[in-house]
């Protein structure tokens, strides 16, 4: 079977709008094969369908397919050779995300226990921040030989403005050189005014791109403007804390979260901004409260494209308590995700919700939609008892508008809606704003714009 694009992916989200489009599949037709069948399963391999391919006379001009490869699991009573792939969208719309696993593998949970793959982390970052429409690529063997390790081509790339690619602890094949090489292609896009949003991160890929393999390619240190300082030893305590100064990234109290320690032996990559348009965006705290950069955000002033790249897996961030050490993070990996897709200024596309496994915590969500017109969404929730006042304010910080002033319970929760209004009912003019709440052990605050 010759694939004529090159992707793969589970029909994981959009089964209705997959079906809808269509698929060519080109076929080395050696053996006078005279049908074609599509078998798909929307349940995880418990049941399948099986959709009959029309040979083409003449060719299609276009062809729309993924990585054709025969899948592990076959249907009973299936055809003999079966195949996985893809329909991408005939046409690219605005804010195609795409997550790539190349780990593969479990990251510990709030017990730390190994029981989750590490996708399940981002995805619940991602809907916790207001996001539910993404792809997903899963590497076929992470940290294995030949193509099997490599993640999508550019050709399957080119399809989606926003990437995030995870790599774990993986400390071997993290990026590929065809994996450089095709996210250095797909940064370049930029140049043909593509929107271009990357998001790395995992405990080791600068590790191992630049210091082991000095950055062939000028992924780290020209396109991402991110240069590597060696790795910093996880093992007696390490928290990571926002960068004072340029854009929030980490602003969920109390302001900081841990990774892990002993007995699990990481170790987190330490980066550094290489240009003035590129900011330190986080920092880790060692044992000692010494500070390294443990993330580089940088905005390429010509190509416009945007990158964040961090020393760590955000599936490793969990809240730093002295009690235990893997209190559940969920609220700050959502944090985190949510203020990254902001800096790559994706507004959600619904309201945030809460992380579940945690009831009682502290949030003030991303509004929604932002930019606002002519009203907009705030939720919000409380971990202890008392006052609760969420208000908005005007960039010379003058109170516009007081949306929420009374007493809450604790672990309760709520929305916010400002309608664009100041007190005395008259509207406000466009620009910038920004909400903030003060609660007890709580304040936070997010940036909205107005448009009219």
């Amino acid at each position: 079977m010759k694939p004529a694009g090159l992707f793969r992916d589970w029909f994981d989200h959009q089964m209705a709008e997959a079906y809808g489009d269509q698929a060519r599949v080109e076929v080395d037709d050696n053996d006078g094969i005279i049908q074609v069948t599509l078998v798909a399963s929307n349940d995880e391999g418990q049941s399948w369908s099986a959709y009959p391919m029309v040979r083409e006379s003449p060719p299609a001009g276009d062809v729309w397919v993924a990585d054709a490869r025969e899948v592990s699991t076959r249907p009973s009573g299936g055809p003999t050779e079966v195949y996985e792939f893809t329909i991408l969208p005939r046409e690219p719309y605005e804010h195609l995300v795409l997550l790539v696993d190349a780990h593969g593998g479990l990251a510990p949970a709030e017990d730390g226990v190994y029981r989750f793959k590490s996708e399940r982390y981002y995805q619940e970052a991602l809907v916790a921040s207001g996001y539910q429409e993404w792809d997903r690529f899963d590497v076929r063997d992470p940290m294995g030989e030949g193509t099997d390790a490599d993640g999508p081509v550019l050709e399957g790339l080119r399809w989606y403005d926003t990437v995030i690619w995870f790599t774990g602890d993986n400390d071997f094949n993290t990026l590929t050189l065809a994996d450089q090489q095709n996210l250095v292609d797909w940064l370049a896009d930029s140049e043909e005014w593509l929107e271009r949003n990357l998001l790395l991160t995992g405990n080791d890929i600068a590790t191992e791109v630049v210091g082991r393999h000095d950055d062939p390619l000028g992924l780290y240190g020209g396109w991402l403007q991110a240069g590597y300082f060696g790795n910093l030893n996880g093992n007696t305590g390490v928290t990571v804390h926002d960068e004072e100064g340029g854009f929030d990234f980490l602003d969920l109290a109390p302001g900081f979260c841990a990774l892990p320690e002993c007995p699990f032996f990481y170790e987190y990559d330490v980066l550094w901004h290489m240009s003035p348009e590129a900011e330190v965006a986080l920092v880790y705290w060692d044992q000692y409260e010494e500070p390294h950069p443990a993330a580089v955000a940088y905005s390429d002033p010509t190509r416009g494209y945007q990158t964040v790249a961090l020393g760590f897996g955000l599936e490793f961030m969990a809240v730093a308590e002295e009690s235990t050490r893997f209190e559940h993070g969920g609220e700050h990996r959502a944090n985190l995700m949510g203020n990254i897709m902001e800096y790559f200024q994706i507004p959600p596309e619904h309201i945030p919700t809460e992380v579940e496994e945690e009831p009682l915590r502290n949030s003030l969500s991303h509004a929604y939609p932002n930019p606002a017109n002519p009203s907009v969404t705030i939720a919000f929730s409380v971990k202890e008892e008392g006052p609760v006042a969420i208000r908005v304010y005007d960039v010379a910080g003058r109170i516009v508008r007081t949306l929420v002033d009374r007493e809450f319970d604790a672990g309760a929760s709520g929305r916010a809606v400002w309608n664009g209004c100041d007190e005395a009912g008259r509207a406000c003019a466009s620009g910038v704003y920004f909400s903030r709440i003060d609660a007890p052990g709580f304040e936070a605050e997010r940036k909205l714009v107005l448009v009219r």
